[in-house]
């Protein structure tokens, strides 16, 4: 088996353990309950995270690679592959916005605002995990990391011919 196939097998199976951990997050995220009563259990999620943030950190940069190692598309093909990811982080950047909208309506304002369900935690806790840990995040730094991968391939490519 040759170091692509080795390497794509790497991504997928990273890409794999790290959308589950995401996910795992997302379940182990208490929601507010409408009594108003707070749960005393702690943050469990903060277990996975420990596992989450490393591996999707590694999956990252193979993406970064993977998109600066690309030899076969022209740097036509590059910028349209940037345009179309910015449009893809836009997205993204919209989506977690309202996601944080949301989780603030719903726990009835931020760890500063005496009526809130998180009054003085602070901004992460068992409530709030799923504003750092979400569908948006997750693809905003998948989007990102092949962006900066053909950005600096391009740039690598023009000092190459300048040379």
């Amino acid at each position: 088996m040759d170091v692509i196939k080795i390497r794509i097998i790497g991504a997928f199976i990273l890409l794999f353990i790290s959308a589950s951990s995401f996910y795992l997050i997302d379940l182990m995220t208490f929601e507010p309950r409408p009594n108003g009563v707070i749960s005393g259990n702690g943050n469990p999620a903060i277990i996975i995270m420990f596992i989450a943030i490393p591996v999707y950190a590694m999956l990252l940069g193979m993406i970064s690679m993977f998109f600066y190692n690309v030899k076969k598309v022209t740097r036509i093909k590059k910028g349209l592959i940037i345009f179309f990811i910015s449009l893809l982080l836009i997205f993204c950047i919209l989506g977690e916005i309202n996601e944080v909208k949301w989780h603030l309506d719903t726990l009835n304002g931020g760890p500063n605002n005496p009526n809130s369900i998180i009054y003085r935690w602070g901004w992460f806790n068992q409530y709030t995990n799923t504003i750092y840990f979400n569908v948006y995040s997750f693809v905003f730094g998948i989007a990102l990391s092949g962006m900066l991968g053909c950005i600096i391939s391009i740039k690598k490519n023009r000092e190459g011919q300048q040379a």
